[in-house]
């Protein structure tokens, strides 16, 4: 069986995005996702894949929630589960937590968070916002992109620090141009005078 509610510190760490802990709509906690956003940027994380008996078994003998969960909690809130979830890297089923079982009559009711390293359980009760989260569904784009192209994080976040470096006008906008599925992107800066420095990243096999 897989557990529909089981999370991994990666779903929570997403919170620590450049989202400030008062948004009012904070992180969406769904069977088969998080998300946040804050109207800039939307992020999501799937929910991790993870059989419900290989987990370590609770202290007090709770159930895995296993029904379908749909809310949203405080940005502080995810903060606070992923510094309390387990970073013993000699054993990755301990950066999980799941829900416990209850009532969950309504939407607005808390919902406890259980995390473990063996030793003891650490449980954190949340409330969740009363805000309505945004309807992300219709921002996903539908159908096929025409462009799909593969480029390396790493390079990409090395020259987007060096236009921030270099842009002494404060433009915070870049252009990303594509050409053809297995050519170079360029990125341009879009400064109106000056030196407009532009750059050139090379695609990879996907």
């Amino acid at each position: 069986m897989r557990a529909k509610n089981i999370f991994n510190k990666h779903n929570f760490s997403i919170g620590s995005m450049s989202v400030k802990d008062d948004c009012r709509t904070g992180i969406r906690v769904n069977s088969l996702f998080t998300e946040v956003t804050n109207g800039h940027f939307l992020f999501h994380m799937p929910t991790p894949e993870v059989v419900a008996e290989d987990l370590p078994l609770s202290k007090r003998g709770i159930d895995l929630e296993d029904g379908d969960v749909n809310f949203a909690i405080p940005i502080s809130s995810a903060k606070e589960i992923e510094r309390n979830i387990s970073k013993d890297p000699t054993m990755p089923i301990l950066e999980h937590t799941w829900i416990e079982k209850g009532e969950m009559s309504e939407k607005n009711d808390p919902v406890s968070f259980v995390m473990t390293d063996f030793e003891t359980e650490k449980i954190i009760t949340v409330q969740p916002s009363i805000e309505r989260f945004p309807n992300t569904e219709a921002i996903w784009p539908k159908g096929e992109p025409e462009i799909e192209i593969g480029f390396n994080l790493d390079y990409m976040i090395k020259l987007c620090q060096q236009f921030a470096k270099s842009d002494d006008r404060g433009a915070r906008i870049l252009k990303l141009k594509i050409y053809r599925k297995e050519e170079v992107m360029m990125l341009e800066s879009t400064k109106e005078e000056g030196q407009k420095p532009k750059a050139l990243l090379m695609p990879c096999k996907i």
